[in-house]
């Protein structure tokens, strides 16, 4: 269940992510299998317990371009860290963005998407580069997960 957009503005969250290539059916295992957890672990690189995908297209839809998406998946962290194989520190963007918090289960994260789509359209707003998410701690009941979701937008405030 989505709660109510907002227009925010972002700082960046720093990130330790491997990049990837993905699409709607390969997002889910590349994010389960993408090592980066354990990776930081052997690098002695704490994180702030969240984690954090990148998704670095500009379109309205995230997944669908042929080929898929460049994607940064990781995990925030407090301090900067050198890049190591394919771990490598990201920031998420900075600037204005939509924000959304989807309570659910990720398998309806789309419809919390098409909320915020049309919620921009009615404002007028322009998606300008990446959308990102946050993702709030583990919980075994579904309806419990948390997203954050937002999207950079063309700051015409």
């Amino acid at each position: 269940m989505p709660g109510e957009p907002e227009l925010v503005a972002v700082t960046p969250l720093l990130i330790a992510a491997v990049r990837r290539q993905a699409t709607a059916a390969t997002i889910g295992q590349l994010i389960a299998t993408s090592g980066v957890w354990t990776q930081m672990a052997a690098l002695g690189i704490k994180s702030l317990g969240h984690n954090v995908v990148i998704y670095w297209n500009d379109t309205s839809s995230r997944l669908d371009a042929p080929g898929g998406v460049a994607v940064d998946i990781g995990a925030d962290v407090a301090l900067p860290f050198a890049p190591t194989g394919d771990l490598r520190p990201v920031e998420t963007p900075t600037g204005s963005a939509v924000h959304l918090k989807h309570v659910g289960p990720y398998s309806r994260l789309g419809d919390s998407y098409n909320l915020l789509a049309r919620w921009m359209a009615d404002r007028a707003l322009v998606t300008r580069g990446p959308s990102w998410e946050v993702y709030g701690h583990h919980h075994d009941d579904p309806q419990l997960l948390e997203t954050d979701i937002y999207r950079l937008v063309v700051d015409n405030r």
